[in-house]
């Protein structure tokens, strides 16, 4: 077989149209693939993530930011490619065959009639592999992309399959060129042939397998351009087509190397060359060698050039890449600032907030992972009952159970695909040193996270009681809301506050694990956090000092807020930030040194959804929103005047390609803008307007998620970013979503679907039938009425009915 391969590779003239044939083949091959990881990506992201062929054709009129008339012929030219394809193929088989005249002209003459037929064969040969590949893949598709994946058996049993029906196109593509027979009969013939001459059909294989690999590994030791794809670049950008095209310099000619090989090798088995054979027979020896055409070996060399001239490509991107990114990094470091320089010794009393409020001072201590922390309350009974207790949320305790019962653990695990989250992860430990009330010592007990402390009188309304709380944790190793995770510290529901009354009980919901279970009043915070001078802190309020610790080397860092409903801070070194004003409200976005480029990107998607919230709602009762970046997976959190922010996409930063698939397709991009507006809406929704988010969580979630795709539309003018996160092209409104709890849900996936989505279309459904302008005479209705109060379903529904007319409130009640 090798005499066989080379002489069809190097004697003319059969080697002139194997190699044209080849060339063109190798083109056809590469181009479509060049075009799918440059253009195609999103939709091929889609699919590949979630299966929904909906979404993938959604986003495929999008990609490159082409309109969606310059995809038909885009498809055209690839169903021309693909006919193109079986004619040169019919071509290269006539070739091949020593039989036949290898001259270009002749051949494709004398293959007119059959390539229609290798075309049938080829369409056969993707059905097959379609319906293998997609029996294969189904369970990574079950339920929207959240079934269980594929086993290895199952993979391996597919691509097993996928080579033998490979063996059979290549004998069966043989039989109808050189026999002229039907696709049916070809395939028969195929199928005989495969098992007459099995042990050539294993030697052929076993053969070109280990050529492939060879010029594989080689190419991966000589040409950076193997090992370093397009994927490295956005999709969108001019550095990815330029590192496709240096990579179809190189693969061009290697491919068509190995197509010509292949050609020759499987003709040698169809026409029953032994290639078993161990020795030549005499009267092979005793011809003379043939003579190499050296015009093939020109253009060997030529090609042998280009490959080499393609792999200096990825070096240019590369340099020209660096400089372009060390010039936007160098840009924005040259805006930066330190959180010391965040100082606003002044706190401005928020519009409409009330002079007497409840009152928070705390005091607390960090020593690596070890906080120690004061909480000394002033509270003041607004509620209209006499009280002989007062309770109070301790969500730290929520920490302190087995790893697996840490709040969010579930979703947290589902997406920790190669176990290095569950081998750092740990839970933390939680003291309650003790309890003061009115200046002596106090009663109290815990259940959970409810603390309920007694009174040593009763409290009237409009009377107030002092406490104070102090409390040990070592914090949990975890990346969520409270916890040390990747050098940073995240102090999150951490202020023991007192909980919401209810009449005649204290609403003391345990923690759980869906949601954002949350459900405070507002009041006045003032904390002091004392940390290692190496650290700086950024949080809710304003930072209003820093003074000396109580040791060498420790600060003590001042932050006050009227009228919020909690306090939150991040604490870590090398904190770096970037603000901008949009009106009376400063934005900032802080992240660590080597997050400049997220941290830029968090700025610009906060100060669009600030800018558009703010015409759409009306303006914020707090002047001071801060994103913050904190390594963590789930995407955001809000807090009142901060959101932490994180990677969305962490679970798939340890699996080969998937992780990068993700950033090339603009995956990554969409969901870090989706995120961050989502969790800005939720200044509105939620730190302005407050609800009760364990029983009515529709009212903060739903509206931060319309809100946000309505900026969304306008920026982008359509809805590819909330297709694209959310991994669907449409949820549809559904009964039930206005009164659902956090309780009625078992996971958050399946929470998110209702509350978050379905709830959001019952938002923007109400608009389609209302008009824009009106919907919006509804929503800022709503906005000046509950900011800095606790909205209730019901309150929204009688704000449609007094803006709106009663049909509209009758309207929306069908979803209660």
């Amino acid at each position: 077989m090798i005499d066989y391969v080379r002489t069809c590779l190097t004697s003319a003239p059969r080697a002139h149209t194997l190699w044209a044939m080849g060339l063109a083949l190798a083109t056809l091959s590469a181009l479509p693939v060049a075009l799918s990881a440059t253009l195609l990506s999103p939709s091929a992201a889609a699919l590949l993530f979630t299966g929904d062929l909906a979404l993938a054709s959604d986003l495929a009129p999008t990609a490159g930011g082409m309109p969606g008339g310059v995809w038909v012929p885009i498809l055209l030219g690839l169903i021309i490619g693909g006919l193109l394809w079986s004619r040169f193929y019919a071509v290269a088989v006539w070739a091949s065959n020593d039989a036949n005249d290898g001259a270009l002209r002749t051949s494709l003459q004398a293959t007119r009639g059959t390539w229609k037929t290798v075309g049938v064969l080829y369409l056969h040969y993707g059905l097959a592999m379609g319906g293998l590949f997609a029996c294969a893949l189904v369970p990574s598709w079950a339920g929207n992309g959240q079934g269980a994946s594929p086993t290895i058996g199952l993979i391996l049993v597919a691509l097993g399959l996928r080579t033998v029906i490979r063996i059979l196109l290549t004998l069966g593509t043989r039989a109808a060129v050189l026999e002229g027979l039907g696709s049916g009969a070809s395939w028969r013939k195929a199928w005989a042939l495969l098992r007459e001459r099995r042990a050539n059909v294993v030697a052929a294989w076993a053969t070109l397998v280990a050529l492939g690999l060879t010029v594989w590994i080689g190419g991966r030791l000589l040409s950076p351009v193997l090992q370093d794809t397009a994927l490295d670049y956005p999709g969108a950008s001019a550095y990815a087509l330029a590192r496709e095209a240096g990579q179809l310099l190189v693969a061009i000619p290697l491919e068509s190397f190995l197509l010509v090989v292949a050609l020759a090798g499987w003709s040698a088995v169809y026409l029953h060359k032994d290639v078993a054979e161990p020795a030549r027979s005499t009267v092979a020896s005793s011809r003379k060698p043939h003579q190499a055409d050296p015009w093939v070996v020109r253009g060997l060399l030529a090609l042998l050039v280009l490959a080499l001239v393609g792999n200096g490509v990825p070096s240019a991107v590369d340099a020209a890449w660096a400089r372009h990114r060390d010039g936007r990094l160098a840009r924005i470091a040259r805006s930066e600032i330190a959180p010391e320089e965040a100082l606003a010794p002044r706190v401005a009393n928020p519009p409409g907030a009330p002079e007497a409020l409840t009152r928070y001072r705390v005091d607390a201590r960090l020593d690596d992972d070890r906080l120690t922390w004061t909480t000394r309350l002033h509270y003041l009974n607004r509620t209209g009952e006499t009280l002989d207790d007062i309770g109070l949320h301790l969500y730290p305790a929520a920490y302190t159970h087995q790893i697996e019962d840490v709040p969010l653990a579930d979703t947290l695990f589902e997406g920790d695909l190669n176990g290095a989250f569950r081998a750092h992860a740990g839970p933390g430990t939680f003291k309650i040193r003790g309890v003061e009330v009115a200046g002596g010592r106090g009663r109290w007990t815990r259940e959970g996270t409810a603390l309920t402390v007694s009174l040593p009188r009763l409290l009237r309304p409009h009377g107030s009681v002092g406490l104070v709380i102090r409390l040990a944790a070592r914090l949990p190793q975890w990346p969520e809301r409270y916890g040390v995770w990747d050098e940073r510290t995240l102090l999150g529901n951490w202020i023991p506050s007192v909980a919401v009354r209810e009449p005649g009980a204290w609403r003391l919901d345990e923690f759980s694990g869906v949601g954002d279970p949350f459900y405070s009043e507002v009041a006045d915070y003032s904390v002091d956090l004392e940390l290692d001078d190496a650290l700086g802190a950024v949080g809710t309020g304003h930072l209003t000092g820093i003074a000396a610790g109580g040791g060498r080397g420790r600060r003590v860092w001042s932050f006050r807020s009227r009228a919020t409903r909690d306090a939150a801070f991040a604490v870590s070194a090398s904190i770096q930030g970037l603000e901008e004003r949009v009106g009376d409200t400063l934005v900032r976005s802080w992240y660590r040194a080597d997050e400049r480029e997220r941290g830029a990107s968090n700025l610009e998607a906060a100060v669009g959804a600030v800018r558009d919230f703010r015409r759409r709602f009306g303006r914020l009762p707090h002047d001071e929103v801060d994103i913050v970046e904190t390594g963590g997976f789930l995407g955001g959190m809000e807090y009142p005047g901060v959101i932490f922010t994180s990677d969305s996409s962490g679970a798939l930063a340890g699996v080969p390609l998937l992780g990068d698939l993700f950033r090339h397709a603009g995956f990554d991009a969409a969901q870090e803008r989706y995120v961050v507006g989502h969790e800005v809406a939720h200044q509105w929704w939620y730190a302005a307007v407050g609800n009760d988010q364990i029983q009515e969580p529709w009212l903060d979630e739903a509206f931060a998620e319309a809100s946000t795709r309505l900026w969304l539309r306008r920026a982008d003018g359509d809805d590819r970013v909330f297709r694209m996160v959310n991994g669907t092209s449409d949820v549809r409104a559904r009964p039930g979503v206005l009164s659902a709890g956090v309780d009625d849900f078992g996971s958050n996936s399946a929470y998110t679907e209702a509350v978050y989505l379905s709830g959001a279309n019952v938002l923007l459904e109400l608009r389609d039938r209302l008009g824009a302008t009106t919907w919006a005479r509804v929503m800022r209705s709503w906005y000046r009425r509950g900011t800095l109060e606790i909205g209730t379903v019901q309150g929204f529904i009688d704000t449609v009915s007094d803006v709106a007319g009663p049909q509209a409130a009758r309207r929306l009640r069908g979803y209660l």
